[in-house]
């Protein structure tokens, strides 16, 4: 993975359904998100606190937003769903 490609700030919706997070690559920001379900799935269903899951899974949610952007660079947002993990 390119050391320009990062993700940071993450700030969980009002209802609780996904992590907002910024994608920062090549230089250029963009937004990403992922949903409950996928921090249900990486947590192994014990899913507490949304931000505290993406801190815990940060790794694995950078690795699956870097392989959609690799795919696709101009998305924005990026979308994680549980299929993504």
């Amino acid at each position: 993975m390119p050391k320009s490609f990062s993700i940071h700030s993450p700030q969980p919706s009002d209802d609780g359904e996904q992590v907002y997070f910024t994608i920062e690559a090549n230089g250029a920001k963009s937004r990403g998100h992922i949903s409950r379900s996928a921090l249900d799935e990486l947590a192994g269903g014990h899913i507490g606190d949304l931000g505290e899951v993406f801190d815990k899974h940060r790794d694995q949610i950078k690795e699956a937003a870097h392989l959609k952007w690799l795919v696709n660079p101009s998305l924005d947002p990026i979308v994680l769903s549980s299929d993504d993990f």
